[in-house]
């Protein structure tokens, strides 16, 4: 799933139970995380955030927006001077 770029804020459960949700693309412009919103989503392995990896540390995020969320890795397409050993890869 690619989510619109007009799309600033993912809400309380916004995909919860979405078992087939295997990656998600998330636009630079998102500014808020909520509650649970990848909650029964056992099947993420990626998100991919078009954005550096400062945007998405300043991002407001909920702290449970990752609840249910193991082994999901965060790709940055936009790395830039933040591009690390890992390639903007980071994994919670």
């Amino acid at each position: 799933i690619s989510l619109p770029m007009r799309l600033t804020s993912l809400h309380y459960g916004t995909f919860f139970g979405c078992t087939s949700l295997s990656q998600i693309s998330i636009s630079g412009n998102t500014t808020s995380l909520g509650s649970y919103i990848f909650y029964g989503c056992p099947a993420l392995e990626a998100i991919k955030y078009e954005g550096s990896e400062s945007q998405w540390n300043s991002m407001n995020k909920s702290e449970d927006w990752n609840a249910g969320l193991t082994d999901t890795k965060i790709e940055f397409s936009n790395s830039g001077s933040d591009a690390k050993a890992d390639n903007g890869i980071k994994m919670f």
